[in-house]
């Protein structure tokens, strides 16, 4: 019997062991052991006798643990609960959480470049509106010009309203297509600056001159437009010249030179025709004025001895030379300009031999001013020999007059 209450006993426990669910057959009992828990959620030790069994297997691979739950369910690999074990593993969860970081990277770069380009869309709508406006209203050259011969034929514009007109004539003027739209039909603006050059207000009259004397020195129709409307314009410019400001002395000169310089004018129409030779003379008196006053003001008397000669070529006109000219020299090289020095000599070579009003003594005392301050000149060259070759002839010149040996020159 003790025998065979012992088998009885073991058969029992045999059954009881082999009872289990299906989970069981596949972990073996070891999950069996592992879930066997009470009420209160804790794990009931007292219905394993091998707790150490289950102790052992703790450190299997998290593959062993994934692997046997995948074949409970069928080896289904997409089951939620195979995914929910295999994303909670430490490199999975680490790699999820990199992939955030970078997703809120990439999200932000995105995002920064996406403002960017809008920004640059907007810029980019908001200079095409500006240039659209711009081209709408801006206006040609032509239409400054004759706005600008309005505002001069508008009894109601200020003098400040004709400074700016006469300013935007003679920067546009100085072009040949815009001289020739000034002074076509289309604009013919020519008889209104004329008349401006008479204005009583000092800076308008100024200004004036200085759109004539922009306009004529580009081309000779310009010219015969001014004399066509004031046939006695060299006279005006001589009046001009004769007095102050010198900043419209000094552009009544070039206006002046320009008029004497173009072709087709020449001397019959600017001066021989104009109270039999006056204006010539007149212009070289006020010339000679402003030569004498070459260390007081170098910029006019440059001016000056450039349309002197020119004065002298085509009209001839007598007078004291000499004694103007020595004036310049000694001027010059006191002030040390030698653009007022080269001039002055050009016109002492230019006037000596025509052998005008000046005294023997005068030309003496010129040419002995060249000889002495001829070092002085020299220093003042520009290793081209220019004056060099001026101071020579210039001597040359002013003694022979003073000999009064024609037969040298």
């Amino acid at each position: 019997m003790g025998d065979g209450g012992e088998l009885s006993s073991s058969s029992s426990t045999n059954d009881s062991s082999s009872s289990t669910t299906p989970l069981g057959q596949a972990t073996g009992g070891q999950v069996q052991h592992k879930n066997n828990q009470n009420d209160n959620g804790k794990t009931d030790a007292t219905n394993t006798g091998d707790e150490n069994v289950v102790n052992e297997n703790d450190d299997n691979d998290d593959d062993d643990v994934i692997g046997a739950l995948q074949d409970s369910f069928g080896g289904d690999s997409k089951s939620l609960l195979f995914w929910a074990l295999e994303a909670s593993s430490p490199e999975a969860l680490k790699e999820m959480r990199q992939n955030q970081e970078n997703q809120k990277s990439d999200d932000a770069s995105f995002t920064t470049a996406q403002q960017e380009q809008e920004a640059r869309n907007r810029r980019a709508a908001e200079v095409r509106a500006f240039a659209k406006t711009v081209l709408k209203e801006q206006k040609t050259e032509t239409d400054i010009l004759r706005e600008a011969v309005q505002a001069l034929r508008n009894d109601t514009s200020d003098d400040d309203e004709k400074l700016v007109a006469l300013g935007n004539i003679a920067d546009l003027v100085r072009s040949y297509d815009h001289a020739t739209d000034f002074i076509g039909a289309t604009i013919a603006g020519v008889p209104d600056v004329v008349r401006a050059t008479k204005c009583t207000n000092d800076d308008v009259s100024s200004a004036a001159v200085a759109a004539i004397a922009a306009g004529s020195g580009n081309q000779a129709e310009f010219v015969k437009a001014v004399l066509t409307a004031d046939a006695d314009f060299a006279s005006h410019l001589v009046s001009l010249m004769e007095q102050p400001p010198a900043s419209r002395q000094r552009r009544a000169v070039i206006a002046l030179g320009h008029l004497v310089r173009t072709q087709a004018i020449g001397e019959v129409a600017v001066f021989a025709a104009h109270d039999g030779g006056d204006v010539a003379r007149r212009a070289a008196d006020a010339l000679r004025s402003m030569v004498r006053q070459t260390s007081r003001d170098p910029r006019l008397a440059a001016s000056a001895l450039a349309l002197c000669v020119d004065i002298v070529r085509l009209a001839g006109t007598q007078g004291k030379w000499a004694e103007a000219l020595d004036a310049s020299i000694q001027g010059a090289v006191d002030v040390g300009n030698g653009d007022v020095v080269e001039k002055a000599l050009a016109c002492v070579v230019a006037t000596a031999p025509r052998r005008l009003d000046d005294s023997i003594m005068a030309w003496h005392k010129l040419g002995e001013t060249i000889a002495r301050t001829r070092d002085a000149i020299l220093e003042m060259d520009d290793d081209d020999g220019t004056l060099a070759k001026l101071v020579d002839d210039a001597v040359h010149q002013a003694r022979a007059v003073s000999r009064r040996d024609s037969t040298e020159l």
